[in-house]
């Protein structure tokens, strides 16, 4: 759910947590629009959070090998896994 900022700033944070179940196998995370990919793999847990004044504007979609996530404005994106490791978009 996206958040207004606390402090009355203009921008907003949105949260969205993609995984991979134990028994399944790993797939694509398509990150656009720049691009970028990141394997979700068996057993992980991958945080994107977006900040900005369009941060919550997104769109995600299913393909045969993964999953598209689309930023739709302006907006800083980070990524991070299970372990912490920060990953880039």
């Amino acid at each position: 759910m996206p958040q207004r900022p606390k402090d009355g700033s203009p921008g907003w944070t949105s949260t969205i947590t993609v995984s991979c179940y134990a028994n399944e196998p790993a797939y694509t995370l398509y990150c656009e629009p720049e691009g970028a990919t990141q394997e979700v793999l068996p057993c992980d847990v991958v945080t994107l959070t977006f900040s900005g004044p369009d941060a919550h504007g997104f769109e995600i979609a299913r393909v045969a090998d993964g999953l598209v996530l689309c930023r739709l404005g302006d907006s800083d994106v980070q990524i991070e896994d299970k372990r912490g490791r920060s990953l880039s978009w």
